[in-house]
């Protein structure tokens, strides 16, 4: 006989309960054939919120749109709001999360960009049984910018691969419309910088048991900001330097960014919530991108900007397996380096107009290989989409 702990009992009834709730709810609730809801959980490249900004005139008066923020489900009125609204829907989009209660809604899974590290089934252990994530059975279309990118989605999150349709990403249509005043909003120093350049480490960090009642997070990348080298390098009067930490490493950030020179400033999810703009309407502004592994300079070459791949040993020896390529050098549209001198280097070299851009040419081989559409128009594709089937 399994014995439950009695947290583990109470974690049980309260999941049975809310499980309860949400269909009570659901065969109470009616559709409305006309409710497009849009389900946001973050303003870090959020295609939903970005749907909800840039949806035509025309679109928001034939169709009732509502966006919902999500992940406040501790709140139980909140909760009751989030399941009424989702029951009440005819279509769902979402940039996370799959919701879809009932067989006559349509979700729409538009995610939260393209793959370059393994996910889902791609990384399941050797003698795990082979299951469809129960997420994208949902799913009745997935949002792709390309076959290149449906090919690499569906490798990790694999479902029918007729759900893909190549619209491209609504959240990239910011990428074409100035937004001085957002990051003056933000940044109110911004303006007197000459350069700007912005810092996105991918979502990595080791998890550290101290024995006791506390688990230490640390990011091997974030630990480079406090170099003195680095710091040096940074304090150039004339560059301003952001991070944008991922939403689920706030953490660690809130712990070492008083020790990282004066003129990084570190640019989080609950800063651009407060002021309710997204990332990607602010990405344009910046000149250079420096990332390790994130998935956002998928996006950024659609700005045909300079891009630098910043990582270390330890890291290339940790991930080395974790890739969807099997040369990431390779395959990487940017100078790759380990080193904190050569990255002071090529951020110099970037910035000047007479050096030859040497990676101009592969950007644009990689930005053909992912983007079908190198536009402002994938919220107006989503649109005709849409109203195809309501």
């Amino acid at each position: 006989m399994i014995r439950l702990k009695k947290s583990e009992m109470n974690k049980f009834l309260i999941r049975g309960i809310y499980f309860v709730i949400r269909k009570f709810i659901s065969s109470l609730v009616t559709i409305r054939k006309k409710r497009v809801l849009l389900v946001q959980e973050s303003y870090s490249g959020s295609n939903t919120y970005a749907l909800s900004k840039l949806f035509s005139n025309s679109f928001k008066n034939k169709f009732d749109v509502i966006l919902f923020k999500d992940g406040v489900e501790n709140n139980f009125l909140q909760f009751i709001k989030k399941y009424i609204l989702l029951a009440s829907a005819k279509v769902i989009l979402t940039t996370h999360a799959s919701y879809k209660l009932k067989k006559q809604q349509v979700h729409f899974q538009l995610w939260h960009g393209p793959l370059i590290k393994k996910n889902g089934v791609m990384l399941s252990k050797k003698n795990n049984k082979f299951i469809v994530p129960k997420s994208w059975r949902k799913a009745d279309f997935i949002l792709s910018y390309s076959n290149t990118y449906t090919t690499l989605m569906n490798a990790c999150m694999v479902t029918d691969p007729k759900k893909y349709v190549v619209l491209g990403a609504p959240r990239n249509d910011f990428l074409y419309i100035k937004n001085d005043r957002q990051v003056k909003n933000l940044i109110p120093e911004y303006h007197h910088y000459k350069r700007k350049v912005i810092i996105v480490p991918t979502m990595r960090f080791e998890e550290i048991n101290t024995g006791d009642k506390s688990i230490i997070k640390k990011n091997t990348l974030y630990e480079l900001f406090k170099n003195k080298k680095y710091s040096n390098f940074f304090l150039d009067k004339n560059t301003l330097n952001v991070i944008k930490p991922h939403p689920n490493d706030e953490a660690i950030i809130e712990t070492i960014q008083d020790q990282f020179p004066s003129n990084i400033f570190v640019l989080t999810d609950k800063q651009l919530a407060k002021n309710k703009i997204d990332f990607y309407e602010i990405l344009n502004v910046f000149d250079l991108l420096i990332t390790d592994y994130s998935s956002i300079f998928y996006d950024f070459l659609l700005l045909n900007k300079p891009i630098i791949f910043f990582h270390n040993e330890e890291d290339d020896i940790k991930y080395q397996r974790d890739f969807l390529i099997e040369s990431i050098a390779d395959f990487l549209p940017g100078k790759q380096t380990q080193s904190i001198d050569e990255l002071a280097k090529l951020v110099i070299q970037s910035f000047d107009e007479e050096k030859k851009d040497k990676y101009f040419q592969k950007r644009r081989e990689m930005k053909n290989l992912i983007h079908r559409y190198q536009d402002n128009k994938s919220t107006s594709r989503i649109e005709n989409f849409i109203e195809n089937f309501l």
